[in-house]
């Protein structure tokens, strides 16, 4: 006997957005965080914040995905045939 497969609910995919914007915020104060430990003050040249635009990068790549997702499942929540 084959279980019936139980649909998601779209709240739970909807709750990601406001989770995936707090993660943003952990990666953003991290690299910034990294950035100022990791830096000598004997350091010569132009200082750039590496970590900070590296975890940003992350950041928003991360976030389109979640985004896609979410818009995917709520295209298809919206058309789906058997509400």
């Amino acid at each position: 006997m084959k279980k019936e497969k139980g649909k998601k609910p779209l709240w739970k995919d909807l709750l990601l957005i406001p989770l995936q914007l707090l993660a943003d915020l952990a990666l953003l104060y991290t690299g910034a965080y990294l950035d100022t430990r990791i830096a000598s003050p004997e350091a010569t040249g132009h200082p750039t914040f590496a970590l900070t635009i590296l975890f940003a990068a992350a950041a928003g790549i991360i976030t389109a995905a979640v985004a896609l997702y979410v818009l995917m499942r709520v295209i298809r929540f919206f058309f789906r045939k058997d509400k």
